[in-house]
């Protein structure tokens, strides 16, 4: 059983190493900077009562 959680957390480290290096990447967009956010699922009551409103404004901005 060790051996199994053992496997399974290494594997979970390599994962989440791999995603971090991956999003290191510029992919040619050298000029700007590139913000990415991770929204709740659509018809969550908060996120579309007063987060989307607040993040579309500073988007225009």
């Amino acid at each position: 059983m060790k051996l199994y959680l053992r496997r399974a957390a290494v594997s979970v480290a390599a994962v989440s190493l791999a995603v971090v290096l991956a999003s290191c990447g510029t992919a040619g967009n050298t000029s700007g900077v590139t913000i990415g956010l991770l929204l709740p699922g659509a018809g969550t009551p908060r996120a579309e009562q007063f987060d989307r409103p607040l993040i579309e404004k500073k988007i225009k901005d």
